[in-house]
């Protein structure tokens, strides 16, 4: 049976590897803004987020002592996918020209048409991730 000094140590641990992923994230997407002025997000990012969402699931089922049920996971992956959305359309604000839009070809029609693919599918992943998370720490956490 492992000491409390250990699992305490192990939670200190999940939490400053999320917090640090999210910074890096945030940094990158920054540095990517600041240097092309387009709000594109590369494939090392979005398996960066999977992982975050992984992260939290796992930190939601180390953390929660009460209810412990896995869709609290993929709960907490989707509230992970939230906090990177709000900080990626911050960055947004701040750094992509106005007129880049404007150019874009991008209508109201069009953009509805895209939201489903551009909200489920993230959605989708984040709340899968989560679960995936939530399972893996309680298979290493146990019952």
């Amino acid at each position: 049976m492992r000491g409390h000094g250990d699992v305490q140590a192990g939670r200190i641990v999940l939490v400053g590897l999320l917090c640090a992923g999210w910074l890096l994230g945030l940094l990158t997407q920054w540095a990517s803004m600041a240097q092309t002025g387009y709000a594109d997000v590369y494939p090392p990012q979005m398996v960066l987020g999977i992982l975050l969402f992984v992260g939290a699931g796992a930190a939601e089922r180390v953390f929660e002592r009460v209810r412990r049920t896995a869709p609290r996971g993929a709960l907490a992956g989707m509230a992970m996918l939230v906090s990177v959305l709000l900080g990626h359309f911050v960055l947004a604000a701040l750094y992509v020209d106005p007129g880049l839009a404007a150019e874009s070809g991008e209508t109201p029609i069009s953009l509805l048409l895209e939201a489903p693919f551009w909200i489920g599918v993230p959605l989708v992943t984040s709340a899968a991730s989560g679960l995936l998370g939530w399972h893996a720490a309680d298979r290493v956490v146990g019952r």
